[in-house]
């Protein structure tokens, strides 16, 4: 498509000057364009669209455009007329006073419309589009129907460059257009601006054109003038204002003729579905809104780009609790936290970081809890207020991490569990092997648990102004709370339904008009960037999921986004979110391997999530930087592998497998096909074979922690000392070396602008990898399959522990780095 709209465009400009004789069906460009105040390119609205196509590209609103001239100005020669411009449709209607047969004067009114089309982005894009008049046309004021096309570029903040073709398609006129905008200090301040228009039967020095400049002294405000040559409107001006309130702007603009009396008025109103910044609206309703936010659904990560609404991801629930402290609209937020919210402790954790730093600003969080666990009382803490339901019932129990173990029910079964384990910490096997926990296990199992439990402690004394010892005898003591433990407590603040709520705020407050504002009113609220071409980007790439080529962070894939950040020279810097409790080794080091480039030609941050553990740690060490949150589980720097085989297993369900092979190893390649756990060896390995297994493992381990010492330049022996396959907190994992700093998202996006040197308060913009899948298409798979019962859940499930049993099972003789998912997801 670029190319064909290049390629139409260079005919028509090429044409331009090579007609015999004069063809007036081709309007005067400049006497239609009256009521822009700068040029097409420069003005950024869709009545420019109406010159040049590719306006309409780079605009990502929707727009409604009226203008019309002052009817009170006789002046003659000059036409009354007003325009409409409506997204990609636009037209004009003239009045012209003419004399008539008889010598009288009389009135003669015609319209001109036009439909168009534009398409690219802010750096760059390409438009066509279509005009044609209807009405009583003068002859002086011939019309054809047209074709246009036209390209717009913002190379940079400092530049604009428009060109336009119109080309009368019955009598072959020729028109060019072409604008030019400079904005000496990359913002509104100032912009320098100048257009020319060329037609057919004109000499270059036959060209009009016009130039002047437009200043922006604060925002909302803009002053503008222009300046014209040649043709009628020679040494003809405009001067004008524009005022900018929220969605709507208004303009005036006097025109002046070149002995600078003033000819006549154009007037302006634009209304936009996003509003411009201006500084009236921030005043007028300043405190007037709160925020609510309905958690009701998941915190997650991406969503589907179809049938996927619900919940919130990280980066817009935190985006937009900023956009909410920074706006003096807002007086406060308001929570409504249903049993049905969840996510991660170290999702939950950074929102409620965010909501503590809103607070900073001077404003309030009110919470209302229906009822729930001690994640949702966890993030409902942060309120200054809190509503509870009369019937709400809040679970308060501490923390518990635990694991199944299968040893007994394998030897009942008879399968056979071969571990292979030869680091003190690496336990991710043990459920197979063993009927209890190692002793290493519980040492780095309590560990975390202690952290996480000091954490959700100390978060919730501070908010509700409790001591360690109050809360202790809560969760020691009580465990579970009503409504009335929750006041007596200290925990609530008062109880009401749900509808009771919003009264309740209004109760606190002295002006009773404060509106509340949802999610989607409030993003409409949220300010267009006005600013030229597109801004320096911050990459967020997400590695999720188990290591592997072909799930969790189908490392090919995600090889091939990371490529593309590290190649787009608009992408300053990376921050890669790694959320992972590892897996293949192969997957994990062909993603870090990427980053690693990545590193030699722009700044990498990582920012780990709830684990990035084993494999996750492994994706996660060749960075500038590594960010955890306090309830990032991190480290397990170690190799384990399991090999499972038939130990009666096959005689006793009445299976049976037989096979011819070559080769002295190869019988340990074939086996009985169990369902869910793949192939089954009916052998286990001998010594001399589990010596090679032990000898590679060891190997892979050592070629593991020299990795993490090159990547962090630490030694060996400092790594090898907090590596044996050892799980850490995040808090744990700085204080050891494993990580840089502790926070979430949002933080290690700061780093990354400091680390690209880019102002975090100048424009710049956060483009997030892999792009969202179309939908999810587990949630047609039992209407299209029609399949149900339990071996089609085993199938599906989302279940960490049946993930993981299969991820094993699977894996065969291939040693692994890869966590237990109990240490992530058993957490209670």
């Amino acid at each position: 498509m670029r190319k064909a709209v290049l390629l139409i465009l260079a005919m028509l400009l090429v044409s331009t000057g090579l007609w015999a004789s004069p063809s007036f069906s081709l309007p005067n460009y400049y006497q239609q364009a009256d009521f822009l105040g700068t040029t097409p390119g420069v003005s950024g609205e869709a009545a420019g669209g109406y010159f040049n196509p590719a306006v309409l590209g780079m605009m990502k609103f929707g727009e409604i455009g009226v203008y019309w001239n002052d009817p009170a100005l006789e002046v003659s020669g000059i036409p009354r007329n007003w325009a409409l411009q409506l997204g990609g449709f636009g037209m004009q209607r003239w009045t012209v006073r003419t004399l008539d047969e008889l010598g009288n004067e009389t009135d003669m009114t015609f319209t001109d419309y036009n439909i168009a089309l534009g398409f690219g982005d802010r750096k760059f894009s390409g438009g066509i589009g279509y005009a044609w008049s209807r009405g009583d046309i003068p002859a002086m004021y011939e019309r054809d129907n047209t074709i246009a096309a036209g390209l717009l570029t913002r190379p940079c903040q400092h530049a604009s460059f428009g060109l336009a073709g119109h080309y009368a398609y019955r009598n072959g006129a020729v028109r060019g257009i072409a604008d030019l905008g400079i904005r000496p200090f990359g913002n509104q301040f100032l912009t320098l601006f100048a257009d020319a228009a060329l037609q057919d039967y004109q000499s270059f020095s036959q060209m009009e054109w016009s130039m002047g400049m437009a200043v922006q002294p604060v925002p909302g405000v803009d002053l503008f003038g222009k300046y014209y040559r040649g043709g009628t409107q020679d040494g003809s001006m405009l001067a004008g204002i524009a005022l900018t309130f929220s969605n709507f702007k208004t303009s005036y603009m006097p025109h002046y003729d070149k002995n600078s009396k003033q000819t006549y008025n154009s007037y302006g109103v634009r209304v936009r579905t996003q509003p411009n910044v201006d500084m009236f609206t921030d005043k007028a309703m300043k405190d007037k809104f709160y925020l609510d936010l309905k958690l009701d659904n998941g915190i997650k990560y991406q969503r589907y780009l179809l049938f996927d609404s619900g919940g919130y991801t990280l980066k817009e629930i935190l985006e937009m609790i900023e956009a909410a402290k920074n706006d003096p609209k807002i007086k406060g937020m308001v929570l409504n936290i249903t049993e049905e919210m969840w996510g991660s402790w170290e999702l939950l954790w950074e929102v409620r970081e965010k909501l503590l730093e809103f607070k900073t600003s001077g404003k309030e969080v009110l919470v209302f809890l229906e009822r729930g666990g001690m994640k949702q009382y966890y993030l409902a803490s942060v309120g200054d207020k809190i509503m509870v339901d009369p019937e709400c019932l809040v679970t308060m129990f501490g923390f518990n991490m635990g694991r199944t173990y299968y040893k007994d029910l394998f030897d009942k079964l008879g399968i056979g569990v071969d571990e292979w384990r030869f680091f003190t910490y690496k336990s991710a096997a043990e459920s197979f092997s063993r009927n209890s926990m190692s002793e290493p296990d519980k040492e780095q199992r309590q560990a975390i648990i202690d952290d996480f439990y000091d954490v959700f402690r100390s978060d919730i004394c501070a908010s509700r102004g409790l001591t360690e010892a109050e809360f202790d005898h809560i969760v020691d003591e009580v465990g579970v709370l009503l409504a009335d433990s929750l006041l007596t407590y200290k925990l609530a603040d008062t109880t009401g339904r749900r509808d009771e709520f919003q009264d309740w705020v209004k109760a606190m407050d002295d002006d009773k008009g404060k509106k509340h504002l949802g999610r989607k009113e409030y993003e409409m609220m949220q300010p267009l960037d006005e600013g030229w071409s597109k801004p320096p980007q911050i990459a967020v790439i997400y590695g999720l999921g188990e290591c592997s080529m072909n799930s969790g962070i189908t490392a090919n894939k995600l090889k091939h986004d990371i490529k593309k950040a590290r190649e787009d020279k608009n992408i300053k810097a990376v921050v890669f979110r790694a959320d992972s409790p590892g897996g293949d080794i192969l997957p994990s080091d062909i993603v870090t391997v990427e980053l690693k480039k990545t590193m030699e030609k722009k700044p990498v941050i990582v920012s780990q999530g709830q684990v990035a553990g084993s494999g996750g740690y492994w994706i996660s060490m060749n960075s500038n930087k590594i960010v955890a949150s306090p309830w990032s589980i991190t480290g397990s720097i170690g190799v384990i592998g399991v090999y499972l085989y038939d130990n009666g297993f096959g005689d006793k369900i009445g299976l049976t497998y037989d096979k011819v092979y070559k080769g002295k190893h190869a019988d340990l390649l074939g086996g009985a096909n169990i369902p869910l756990a793949g192939v089954m060896p009916d052998r286990n390995l001998t010594p001399e074979e589990r010596a090679t297994m032990e000898k590679m493992i060891k190997t892979l381990y050592k070629g593991f922690v020299q990795k993490v010492a090159d990547a962090r330049k630490m030694d060996f022996e400092a790594v090898e000392k907090v590596a044996q396959g050892r799980v850490w907190s995040g808090t744990d994992g700085k204080e050891v070396g494993l990580v840089d700093e502790i926070g979430g998202l949002e933080k290690s996006i700061a780093m990354a602008l400091e680390a690209a040197k880019i102002d975090p308060d100048s424009r710049w913009e956060i483009v997030e990898l892999p792009k969202p899948e179309l939908f999810d298409p587990a949630m047609f798979a039992p209407k299209l399959l029609g399949m149900k019962g339990p071996i089609y859940e085993m199938l599906t499930t989302d279940d960490p522990e049946a993930r993981y049993f299969r991820m094993l099972a699977q894996a065969g003789r291939s040693p692994l780095v890869v966590m237990d998912p109990d240490v992530v997801f058993g957490i209670q």
